[in-house]
């Protein structure tokens, strides 16, 4: 898997990418709020992976949330937590998951 950087492939560099908002703004937008409650038992759904960075959104389909989480091993999992299963990316959500990869330093 190659890292997309402004020289690689500008056009979808641009496309993915939202140079003037940051993740959490991103992320507001789409109904999502950072999660810093108790980030530490996030990282129970891998148990071998530390989560540094989490979002949170009630999704009302499943009356349930929804996370966004972050790992300290650069992994990344979007999951619905009472029903134990992992979910489905959209576009906006990787425009905001790129840039919270770059806010972390992640494609240096």
């Amino acid at each position: 898997m190659s890292i997309i950087t402004k020289e690689s492939n500008p056009e979808l560099y641009n496309a993915l990418f939202t140079e003037d908002k940051t993740a959490k703004e991103i992320f507001e937008e789409l109904d999502y709020r950072e999660y810093t409650t108790n980030i530490k038992h996030l990282s129970l759904v891998t148990f071998d992976r530390k989560c540094i960075k989490a979002y949170e959104k009630y999704n009302s389909e499943y009356h349930d949330f929804l996370y966004v989480l972050f790992f300290d091993d650069k992994s990344i999992l979007k999951w619905n937590y009472s029903h134990q299963r992992y979910m489905y990316i959209t576009c906006e959500e990787l425009k905001a998951i790129n840039k919270q990869a770059e806010e972390l330093g992640w494609n240096d």
